[in-house]
């Protein structure tokens, strides 16, 4: 299956991801450090959230990725409405 997008459509994934690797991905290691010297991990509700957080947006950039990296860019005069 083809996907197509935009020049400015892929520009904004471009920039999600990069806010994703960038950003959140930092902030959410920074919260599981900071949960894992709160004591322990099974117990720790903090750390087992950061942890679920951390995971979602790992998943959203390999998709973002995946989708970026097959998507097919195309002029948007070409594209019917």
């Amino acid at each position: 299956m083809k996907t197509l997008l935009t020049k400015e459509g892929k520009i904004k994934l471009q920039e999600e991801l990069n806010f994703l690797l960038t950003v959140e991905k930092n902030r959410v290691i920074n919260e599981l450090s900071e949960a894992r010297e709160s004591g322990t991990l099974e117990e720790n509700t903090q750390y087992l959230i950061a942890k679920e957080e951390y995971v979602k947006i790992q998943t959203k950039i390999e998709n973002l990725q995946s989708l970026i990296s097959i998507a097919t860019v195309v002029d948007s005069a070409d594209i019917g409405t």
